[in-house]
């Protein structure tokens, strides 16, 4: 499975057959462009952060759709991000020198029923280079 995201802000899912790709699903996330796509390690997971540093949590479904669980901003500029092992935090690393945690968040415990926006609590670590 790929994910693909563009500058619209939508975010598309292909898998590979024998010799070409299939649409899976599309899906309008972001209202600025999609800068980077991760999928969980466990696969059932999936992030896009756009251009404006917000991150949007989709679950992938048994027939691999996209269920929308929240988007949240965040405060810097989002240069990389990468799921945790467990699947069950999100690890970002950003520009001004932090690394920021995010666990992953669950959909029964949100009320997204007006809005899909959310803030979620973060732990923030600041990242202190050697000098040589």
């Amino acid at each position: 499975m790929i994910a693909a995201g563009f500058d619209n802000g939508l975010i598309r899912v292909l898998q590979l057959d024998k010799e070409q790709f299939k649409l899976l699903g599309a899906w309008k996330a972001h209202d600025s462009p999609i800068v980077k796509c991760a999928f969980s390690r466990c696969g059932k997971y999936l992030v896009t952060i756009a251009e404006d540093n917000t991150i949007f949590f989709f679950e992938i479904k048994d027939d691999d759709a996209l269920d929308p669980v929240c988007i949240t901003p965040i405060d810097s500029k989002i240069n990389d991000v990468s799921w945790h092992p467990s699947s069950d935090k999100l690890i970002l690393a950003l520009e001004s020198g932090q690394v920021c945690e995010l666990d992953r968040p669950e959909p029964s415990q949100l009320e997204t029923s007006h809005s899909y926006e959310v803030k979620l609590e973060e732990k923030r670590w600041v990242m202190r280079m050697m000098e040589f």
